[in-house]
């Protein structure tokens, strides 16, 4: 699955759809149409068996698009504070219960882990500082010791290594 992304003249995000061959002849709507989506990943983060979208719009906030039965999506549900600035989005299981966590790194604030509770139930967790701004995350466990470590990438910031624990 493919995501594309408005551009100044199109602002509704399409995800568009592999038919095997190469080709994407099927493209879905998301988001609201004044949005301006700068990045959206695909993942099940309610656990239905059916597709959603993280998705961060660059003036507004992080959000949720849950994915519906016949290939539509409902209206997006935000996560964290409005008018946040997003600049940077990950979806990784950080904490290892099974269910894919959304990672938000914004314009001179703090980024955050949204803990996925279960469907429709996300927890925030701020860490870092709020210098810079985040463009990027990488997911991993760099030192070994069985738990997962988050990389961060700044512009105008040192980029950061945050090592979590067991």
């Amino acid at each position: 699955m493919a995501i594309a992304f408005p551009t100044s003249c199109s602002p509704i995000g399409y995800v568009q759809l592999n038919d095997g061959r190469g080709a994407f002849p099927t493209q879905r709507p998301f988001g609201p149409s004044k949005a301006t989506i700068r990045s959206a990943i695909a993942a099940d983060l309610d656990g239905d068996g059916t597709m959603d979208l993280a998705i961060i719009d660059e003036m507004g906030s992080a959000g949720v698009v849950r994915g519906l039965a016949g290939g539509a999506y409902a209206a997006p549900a935000p996560l964290g504070p409005s008018g946040a600035r997003p600049y940077a989005l990950a979806v990784h299981d950080v904490d290892g219960n099974g269910r894919p966590d959304v990672l938000v790194g914004y314009t001179n604030a703090r980024p955050i882990v949204f803990f996925n509770d279960g469907p429709a139930r996300f927890t925030a967790v701020p860490f870092g500082d709020a210098e810079g701004v985040t463009y990027g995350f990488a997911v991993a466990d760099l030192d070994t010791d069985g738990a997962l470590d988050i990389v961060v990438a700044r512009s105008e910031a040192r980029n950061m290594v945050y090592f979590g624990s067991k």
